[in-house]
């Protein structure tokens, strides 16, 4: 009868070693997975960030462009404007202003 008890607790503890080491091969398997997976939502964030930033930097070029936009309206308007020509003018002096003042309008920079 002891030798039975001795061979279920035997048993036991062989059950227990086992069951021991399953959950510890379980528990390392799951820490390689948690970080695997950590390591791939930093790779994730980080191209998140960089998309962030190339969004915000062409938001930026936009309103920039938006800005040039304005000024290069006004240039046009300035540089092409209609301009009045003495047609009646007689004297060089008189056309040699009109011509001035065209070239002057149209190189405006």
């Amino acid at each position: 009868m002891k030798n039975v008890v001795y061979i279920i607790v035997g048993v036991c503890v062989l059950a227990l070693i086992a069951y021991v080491g399953f959950i510890s091969y379980k528990n390392n398997a799951l820490n390689s997975e948690v970080a695997e997976l950590r390591e791939a939502l930093a790779n994730r964030d980080t191209i998140l960030q960089m998309q962030n930033e190339a969004i915000l930097q062409k938001a930026l070029e936009v309103e920039n462009y938006k800005k040039a936009q304005e000024q290069v309206k006004e240039k046009i308007i300035t540089r092409y404007k209609t301009i009045q020509v003495d047609l009646g003018a007689t004297s060089c002096e008189a056309k040699l202003k009109a011509l001035e003042s065209q070239l002057n309008t149209f190189f405006e920079r």
